[in-house]
Formats: C-alpha cells, structure tokens, sequence
C-alpha cells in the first residue's frame, strides 16, 4: 500500500516519468538525495495539515505527492514544443502558470504511483487485498484540467489537497471496478 511518502519511491516515479516524455531530469532543487528528502517532508507536511492523522488513504498520499511535485520541481529549461505536445498541451500559456511542467508531472506520477497500489484491508481468510491493477486512463481535456487543478493549489499557502485525492479516488475506482469497499447502507 502507499501508505507514506519516501524519497525512493517518488524519485523513481519521476525519473521514469521524465524518461518517458525525453526529459533529462527534473529535479525539485538539485539532485541530491537532501532534496529529494525536502519534497517528501513537504509532501508529509500536507497531509499533517489536511488530516491530521497517521494511516492516510494511498489517494491522500498521491495527491499530496502531486502537490509537492507541481510546487517544487524545478522547470527544466530546455522544454521544447514537442514536450509540451506529448503531454496534450500547447504550450504553458495554455493554463497561465509557470509550474505547469512540474503540474503535469505531479498529476502523471501520481497516476503511476497508483498502479497496483493496495487500497483495502486484507482478507484473513484469504489473504486477498483491494488493488488497482488496472491502469488509470483519461482524455487529453480531463488530464489538461486536473493539471490545472493541481497548479491552483500550489498557488495557496498551505495547499487544499483533499479535492485532489477524491479525484484521484474516483478515478482509479472508475478503472478498477470491485475495488472500492461501498458501504451501501
């Protein structure tokens, strides 16, 4: 389960991230392991100041990821159009913020962290846990506004990331049906 924010795992989420779309690195201020460390304190910070509460929901957790990622990556200088094109926006004007590559990213590592991510209890009888073994999948329009939606949270002082998780939520349930414990009373 996702259930904390460690260097580790969001480093290799965004390096494969970046590898994919022909980006060499993107990194929040450098490329040490301190600031990496830094990145995922602040993720952490934003789930202490939403919930308040050890055990968040990997949805939590991802969302706080793609916050800490849009707020404080740094922007690659040698972005070209075609980067831009491979992520279904024309260019960073499109949305009127800066931190749009960092945004993108955040939202695309998010999704990735999602995948096969445990999101119930286990079974004891079987041993069985709730997971999202399919693959989150949403139109360039849907992608371009939650993008959008994580660059006007990195704009508050102390970022609202619950929203963002909900999203997140519906959209791996959407994906991955019987995965979500309904409570039908």
């Amino acid at each position: 389960m996702i259930d904390q924010v460690t260097p580790e795992v969001v480093f290799t989420a965004v390096e494969a991230y970046c590898v994919g779309i022909g980006i060499d690195s993107l990194h929040p201020f450098g490329e040490t392991k301190e600031d990496w460390i830094q990145l995922c304190e602040y993720a952490t910070s934003l789930l202490a100041a939403d919930y308040q509460y050890d055990d968040p929901s990997p949805f939590k957790v991802v969302a706080a990821v793609a916050v800490a990622i849009g707020k404080m990556a740094e922007i690659p200088e040698d972005l070209s159009d075609a980067v831009f094109a491979a992520q279904g926006v024309e260019s960073a004007t499109d949305f009127h913020c800066p931190r749009l590559i960092p945004c993108i990213t955040g939202v695309r590592v998010a999704i990735s962290l999602l995948h096969n991510a445990e999101v119930g209890p286990w079974d004891e009888m079987t041993g069985d846990g709730r997971k999202l073994v399919n693959k989150i999948k949403m139109s360039k329009h849907f992608y371009k506004d939650l993008a959008h939606t994580v660059s006007r949270a990195i704009r508050q002082d102390t970022p609202e990331i619950g929203a963002i998780a909900l999203i997140f939520e519906r959209l791996a349930y959407q994906f991955n049906e019987g995965a979500e414990d309904l409570d039908r009373s």
